[in-house]
């Protein structure tokens, strides 16, 4: 299924926002897919790009990156035609459109398996072809550091669980939240493009008439888990072979331990895996 609630024109392109749905163990939820295109002067190659976002991020957050990117792209014969955005159904304007479902089965719980199966229904939907080589998938966080050792997540999963939970969830305005995230870590590293994205985007007015988050803590935490991640990271091993796969870590790991750190260095080091990586 698939309906379409808004189109909207700014200075990073125009979107159409399309609903679609998966059923998956019994349970159909639905997800938006942002459909993001511009207007570019002809060029030999024109790329479309699909973006799956990263644990509390939303899809309105990688706006500038698109641009930036675009913008390295300035005269060269390559161009990026589209961009579809895929949120997660518990996340942002998706999980207020899931919310009685989220409370019913999902209150403690939304695995990373469900992601997985919208982009599947996404891919599935004829919006593109993902047999184009011109078709490039993009992945951020959310989990993917899982290819590595098991035993080392289980106390980062749990801290990161508990220090969700200590977050404050409702405000009196959307500046007293602002003021608040952009004291906090990671918030406070962010570009200013990004949170003015962020500010417009993230935040609902509830029925109390307080301020608080589309997603949840308490979904941001349901989500934080590393199980389905592993099993994922085996089968991205099984086909680096076939499919060109690229690996961006960042240069700073404000948020990572240091044993994780190293851990995913040595998984991802040329000697050990054919996968091309930024290191």
């Amino acid at each position: 299924m698939s309906n379409v609630e808004g189109t909207a024109s700014t200075e990073y392109g125009h979107s159409r926002k399309h609903v679609l749905q998966y059923s998956m163990d019994g349970i159909t939820t639905q997800f938006y897919a942002t459909h993001l295109t511009f207007k570019n002067t002809p060029s030999t190659r024109t790329l479309t790009l699909m973006l799956c976002h990263g644990l509390a991020m939303n899809p309105e957050m990688y706006f500038p990156t698109i641009k930036y990117l675009r913008g390295l792209l300035t005269g060269s014969d390559i161009s990026i035609g589209a961009v579809w955005l895929l949120e997660h159904a518990n996340h942002g304007d998706s999980g207020v459109l899931n919310e009685d479902i989220i409370q019913q089965h999902f209150k403690n719980s939304f695995p990373l398996t469900r992601y997985g199966t919208a982009i599947v229904t996404f891919l599935d939907s004829g919006f593109v072809d993902h047999r184009d080589p011109n078709f490039v998938a993009i992945a951020h966080c959310g989990g993917s550091g899982g290819l590595s050792i098991e035993r080392i997540f289980a106390g980062v999963e749990k801290r990161a669980k508990k220090g969700y939970l200590k977050r404050a969830t409702h405000w009196s305005d959307v500046e007293e939240a602002m003021r608040y995230h952009r004291d906090k870590h990671p918030w406070d590293t962010w570009d200013p493009e990004v949170l003015e994205l962020m500010k417009l985007s993230v935040f609902r007015r509830e029925q109390s008439g307080k301020i608080g988050l589309k997603t949840t803590i308490e979904q941001e935490s349901a989500c934080f888990e590393y199980k389905y991640s592993l099993h994922a990271g085996e089968l991205l091993a099984s086909f680096v072979d076939r499919v060109p796969v690229h690996i961006i870590m960042a240069e700073r790991w404000d948020q990572c331990a240091i044993a994780l750190d190293n851990a995913l260095r040595a998984e991802f080091s040329p000697e050990n895996r054919k996968i091309t990586a930024r290191l």
